[in-house]
């Protein structure tokens, strides 16, 4: 099978060729529900509103008044909860293992601390779908043969970097007619990545926490 695969592709109509046997055009999303299927992984079907709901149940059940959301959490829980969901999915897109060095602030240990309670209680995310299927492919193969990137592979999150390392991968780069270019997502995403690796800012006061909530 060759993919040809494409940043933009997701949710964009362009003036790409349909797919065809043997061949698929598709974006990230498209590509993960094909390796999910070929890895045997089952779909999943909550809706994120499902996901909001399920990490709110979360939040509630580490509030203990004190935590750095708290007070915007007893003000409007399901939109504070969309936002550090949102926060947690892209740190697993950035490769995150689900936990910190002790030596992170106290805004990060909070969200530590909620992590704990969402390993049977929240479905799991693009991000960890994707590590999932990183997991996977090191031990199995698929009938994926080649991949043609039409964005470059530094565009791609670090996590799509390491999966389509497993591939036979080339680039085609040719800009596609009403085809976004790669979004703000993806420099947040590597630069998560590289704050990660560095065990994050110690912000005692939160700071980076406070920006990203105040733009969700």
């Amino acid at each position: 099978m060759k993919i040809t695969l494409g940043l933009g592709l997701d949710s964009k109509k362009t003036t790409t060729p349909v797919s065809s046997i043997g061949e698929k055009v598709v974006g990230p999303l498209g590509f993960l529900s094909i390796l999910e299927t070929q890895c045997g992984i089952p779909a999943l079907s909550e809706s994120p509103t499902a996901r909001i709901i399920q990490y709110m149940s979360c939040l509630k059940a580490n509030d203990n008044s004190s935590r750095f959301y708290s007070q915007s959490f007893a003000v409007d829980q399901f939109n504070v909860a969309k936002t550090l969901l949102n926060w947690r999915d892209t740190w697993y897109e950035a490769d995150w293992s689900g936990r910190f060095s002790n030596s992170v602030s106290s805004c990060l240990q909070d969200l530590a601390a909620v992590e704990v309670l969402t390993i049977d209680k929240v479905s799991l995310g693009y991000g960890q779908r994707l590590q999932q299927i990183l997991q996977v492919l090191e031990t199995q193969t698929t009938q994926v043969e080649d991949v043609v990137l039409l964005d470059k592979l530094a565009d791609f999150s670090p996590l799509w970097q390491k999966i389509l390392q497993k591939f036979k991968v080339s680039e085609q780069l040719i800009p596609l007619t009403g085809c976004v270019q790669p979004s703000d997502l993806n420099d947040v995403q590597n630069t998560l990545s590289q704050l990660l690796a560095e065990n994050l800012p110690k912000d005692a006061n939160g700071s980076i926490v406070k920006k990203i909530i105040s733009r969700g």
